[in-house]
Parts: C-alpha cells; structure tokens; sequence
C-alpha cells in the first residue's frame, strides 16, 4: 500500500486547481446563450464539472509542442557529442485514477522532421544507411509498464518501434510539476525522461564501430488536458487565438 501511495503523490491532480481557471471561459460560453449569472452560475457550472471529473478515473493529455522537445546525442568518431531532435510529433498521457500504475504514455514521431542543423547530415540520417524514412516513415513509443523509483521518479517500460523493427526500452521519468500555469492558466504537467538506445538493435549498423552504437534520448515535455488542447487547436483555426505567446 506504502508504494501505491508514493503513486498517488507522483501523479496527483488538484482537480479544484484544474477546475477553477475555466471560469473565464464558462462564462463565456453561458453568456453568449444568455444563460451566465440567471439559470445556470458559473459557480454552478463548476460544481458541474468538478462532480463529472471525479467520476471520472481516467484523464488524458496531450504533449504541447512549444514546450515539448524530442532530443538525442551520439558520439561523433570519439571528437564530439552530436545532438539531434524532431520537430514533428505527437504524443498522449493518460492518467488512470483507479490504478495509477496503468497509466501509459504513447508518442508518434515522423522521420522526416530530424533536424541536424546541416541540410546534408540530415539527408544522410534520414536515408537507407540510417532511419530508410522512405520506408519507415514513423517511429511510435507505446508505455506497456509503469514501476515507481520514489516519489517523483518511475520507470516507464514500452515498446519503441523503429526502421522497421519492434525493441523494448525503458525510460526514466521525472515528474517536475503539475499545476496551473501562472500565465495561460492552462493545467501542465511537466516531466523529463531520457533512455539510451542502440541503433545497431533496430538493424541501423552503418559506421559501427567508428560511429557510435549508443543514443542518448531525452525528453522534455509539458502536457495539457485533451480538452483544453482541443479548444486552443479549434481558437487557432478559426483565427480567434490571440493569447500571448509564453516562453
């Protein structure tokens, strides 16, 4: 029960501090029905949503891309550590309250948005000798384990697909905060994780041993509540998002 606990902890929501900055837009919505501050309150609403969530165990995210970052690192011939990333993802959290343990995480890359910073290193990577994106236009992660290390800390196990071969990898992931953001007064859930693959486990065997065998993997995301990503995804592609951008 002690480890079920320290879980609990790791992964706990305040759902009166996730509830409470939709004020603003229930409000809105109310209003524009003529309904805010007659009928229904925004209080009330509130007290709506609160109940529904409560009954409600599972909750689902998604990664918020300004401020989630896919990176990875590889010796370079023994003279320098070369670093990488891909800009182009997408990726879901659920949180299962019932049995925080099940909780999982799943991320699709795609091949095509590896950045280098040379035009010419990233055609080499992305070509047969390497990740073949022609071929294997995506790499997927799917979470099949959840293990808490302590409080903060778990072992994430899954599966990575990649270049056209399945491998079990386990990331280290570390809650850094969940909360209201100060700014957007959107609810994040903020987490780092890295792991270290060998490419030569997913058929990728170009160079070795002068090129290195081992990739360093780190990740840095922040994820928001579907619903919340949904309405902002909606706002921008009517044209009526006009919040700040927050750095």
């Amino acid at each position: 029960m002690g480890g079920l606990k320290a879980l609990t902890r790791f992964l706990e929501i305040d759902l009166n501090e996730r509830i409470s900055p939709m004020r603003g837009f229930l409000c809105f919505i109310f209003s524009a029905f003529f309904i805010c501050g007659s009928a229904l309150s925004v209080a009330q609403a509130e007290n709506v949503a609160a109940a529904d969530a409560s009954e409600s165990s599972i909750e689902h995210y998604h990664f918020e891309h300004p401020h989630t970052q896919i990176l990875f690192s590889a010796e370079h011939l023994g003279f320098s550590h070369s670093n990488g990333r891909f800009t182009d993802f997408e990726g879901e959290l659920i949180l299962d309250r019932s049995d925080l343990a099940a909780s999982s995480v799943s991320v699709v890359i795609q091949v095509d948005s590896l950045y280098m910073g040379d035009e010419a290193w990233e055609t080499h990577l992305k070509s047969a000798d390497f990740l073949d994106q022609e071929n294997y236009p995506e790499i997927t992660f799917k979470s099949d384990l959840v293990e808490l290390l302590d409080e903060n800390t778990a072992h994430v196990s899954g599966l990575l697909s990649m270049h056209g071969v399945e491998r079990p990898v386990i990331l280290t992931v570390h809650h850094n905060k969940s909360a209201v953001h100060p700014f957007s007064g959107q609810y994040i859930v903020g987490f780092s994780a890295e792991a270290n693959v060998k490419r030569s486990d997913f058929g990728m065997t170009f160079g070795l041993p002068l090129l290195s065998d081992t990739l360093s993997v780190k990740i840095e995301a922040e994820a928001i509540p579907v619903e919340v990503s949904e309405i902002s995804k909606d706002n921008k592609d009517r044209g009526l998002d006009h919040s700040p951008s927050i750095k």
